[in-house]
This record gives structure tokens, C-alpha cells and sequence, in this order.
């Protein structure tokens, strides 16, 4: 019994952590559960922010700005 309520427990908390995703994660409003979907465009979503915060960085240092090392990563 508490090996079940153990798992249960467990798959509690991943559904929770899906369902934070697909609040958080634009485009995934209304996609149903697919867990797969859910993965993929949140790679893609933070690739994207990654991809921006280095164009900000790289606009920043073009105009003069100076950027602190722990920003970079």
C-alpha cells in the first residue's frame, strides 16, 4: 500500500509539471496531454529564448555595452 500511494504520489507530480508547462510554454494552451508535444515545444520555446537572449547580448555589445560574464550561459 504504500509503495502504491508512493507512485501515485509520483505521477501526481508529473502530471502537475506538464500541466506548469503547458501554462507556461506559448502555443501549448489547448493541446491536450500529449506529453511528447509538451516536451518538444518547450525544447523548442527555451532554444528560441536562448537563441534571442545571445541577439540581445550581441546588440547590446554592437552599441557599446559591456555584459558581464555570468550573463553569457
Amino acid at each position: 500500500n504504500n509503495h502504491i500511494a508512493s507512485e501515485q504520489k509520483r505521477r501526481a507530480a508529473i502530471r502537475e509539471g506538464f500541466d506548469r508547462l503547458t501554462e507556461l510554454v506559448p502555443g501549448l494552451e489547448g493541446q491536450g496531454r500529449s506529453e511528447s508535444i509538451v516536451l518538444r515545444k518547450t525544447v523548442d520555446f527555451i532554444q528560441l529564448q536562448l537563441q534571442e537572449r545571445q541577439e540581445l547580448i550581441a546588440e547590446i555589445e554592437r552599441r557599446g555595452g559591456r555584459i558581464d560574464d555570468s550573463f553569457r550561459n
